[in-house]
């Protein structure tokens, strides 16, 4: 006989295995669909490619640029990210994410392949014109499951769905509630772990864990399609190679820019050229630096290395 500690340490394991985070449980959805949104259509100048690919590298027209990742996460939608990532390593750096959730493991390796690669990412914007783009037979979000993802990325447009993990593993219902507890928590804390690994701010994760699963709270853009969230470490890392572009710099620009169309007094016509050259130098730098990191790289599952052990920032 098998004693039951034992067996309640198996079913918990089976359990925090098979934790999908699902917000819409009782609407039809579809698996997940991987695929390229938009391909790299005329090369790059030699002089820009030296600079993004030092290892001589030259991305060929017709490869993916911007994945797409839409419908409800399964298990194997990790390969299928891995595979589109792979046939375009060092060229892909953007996904749109749509999906009403799923398999949390799934979306944990994804997210963490995100963050390796440096991919940024951006979700539709609830209720609101959406950046990713969504098609009319789909839910147009990205939540539960899919922030899990959308937390991965370095850099990250739109809005997220947060709620507590759910699942729909019969043992779970049938334990004790003492020995629900335990599992519970244990498939809790993976995924608070993974959200704190992904530097997620600590408010987005009590939200999480504040919010039932039959819930849901938004977090993100407030309603701005240029508004961002940045991991906080490789912001500083960016910033000490590149110099910062600070939010009250974009906010100044967006607003110098919308009241252009009345006139601009001379000193807001300097300020707003200043801060458009800069907001550009600093795209440019970041975009550039990204690309060469990525490029010293290998594929994913080819060597498992640590992504910036060899890392020396770059300074300009």
């Amino acid at each position: 006989m098998i004693p039951y500690s034992r067996m309640l340490a198996a079913t918990l394991a089976l359990l925090i295995c098979s934790s999908g985070v699902i917000i819409l449980g009782d609407r039809v959805a579809h698996a997940a669909e991987v695929e390229c949104r938009e391909k790299y259509t005329e090369p790059s100048p030699e002089d820009l490619a030296r600079t993004l690919w030092p290892s001589g590298f030259r991305p060929t027209v017709g490869m993916c640029e911007r994945g797409f990742l839409h419908g409800t996460i399964v298990k194997g939608d990790y390969e299928k990210v891995a595979a589109l990532y792979r046939a375009n390593h060092k060229l892909l750096t953007f996904f749109s994410l749509q999906s009403p959730g799923g398999d949390a493991t799934e979306a944990m390796k994804i997210g963490r392949l995100f963050r390796r690669y440096l991919i940024s990412v951006e979700a539709p914007l609830y209720h609101v014109f959406s950046i990713a783009r969504c098609s009319s037979n789909e839910e147009c979000l990205c939540a539960s499951a899919c922030a899990l993802i959308w937390f991965g990325a370095v850099e990250r447009l739109g809005q997220v769905g947060l709620h507590r993990p759910r699942t729909a593993d019969p043992r779970f219902k049938a334990m004790a509630p003492s020995d629900a507890s335990v599992a519970y928590k244990r498939m809790l804390a993976e995924i608070s772990r993974y959200l704190e690994e992904m530097e997620a701010p600590r408010a987005a994760i009590d939200a999480m864990v504040a919010t039932s699963s039959s819930e849901i709270r938004w977090w993100g853009a407030s309603g701005a399609a240029n508004e961002r969230e940045r991991t906080p470490s490789i912001a500083e890392w960016t910033d000490a190679s590149c110099g910062s572009f600070t939010e009250n710099e974009f906010e100044t620009m967006i607003n110098l820019e919308v009241k252009k169309s009345a006139g601009l007094m001379p000193n807001e016509q300097m300020l707003l050229q200043f801060l458009t050259q800069k907001d550009t130098a600093t795209t440019k730098c970041e975009f550039a630096l990204f690309h060469r990191h990525v490029d010293r790289l290998p594929p994913p599952d080819v060597v498992e290395i640590n992504p910036f052990e060899d890392l020396i920032p770059e300074h300009k």
